[in-house]
């Protein structure tokens, strides 16, 4: 599978963070937190170079998080700094919001 397939890879990040779960947890819910914000910066950016140090901050944190999608989607939209890869980030940070939301369903939800 491609890394630009995957939209969370938990034992990836579960392994990064020394296997605390609840830890994990709080890293994502505060990357998604602070997620919008990049990527209004990443939307505004006046020109090619603002697109590209806008994707690349968001690149690195969702790497290390596991959000592999998101930071491929990034490392595109860094090497080019077009409009068009900007609009497939939002698309990859869309699809790991709902996939978050989903994992963080209450048990018996049918939504785990």
């Amino acid at each position: 599978m491609d890394d630009g397939d995957v939209i969370l890879a938990w034992e990836q990040a579960l392994d990064r963070v020394g296997g605390d779960r609840e830890f994990l947890e709080d890293l994502v819910g505060c990357f998604l937190v602070d997620l919008e914000g990049h990527l209004a910066n990443l939307r505004g950016a006046p020109d090619p170079d603002g697109r590209r140090a806008a994707a690349h901050r968001i690149k690195g944190a969702a790497r290390n998080l596991g959000a592999l999608a998101l930071a491929e989607a990034c490392r595109r939209a860094e090497a080019s700094g077009a409009p068009e890869d900007v609009v497939a980030v939002e698309h990859e940070a869309q699809r790991l919001v709902a996939h978050w939301k989903t994992r963080q369903a209450p048990a018996g939800s049918g939504n785990r």
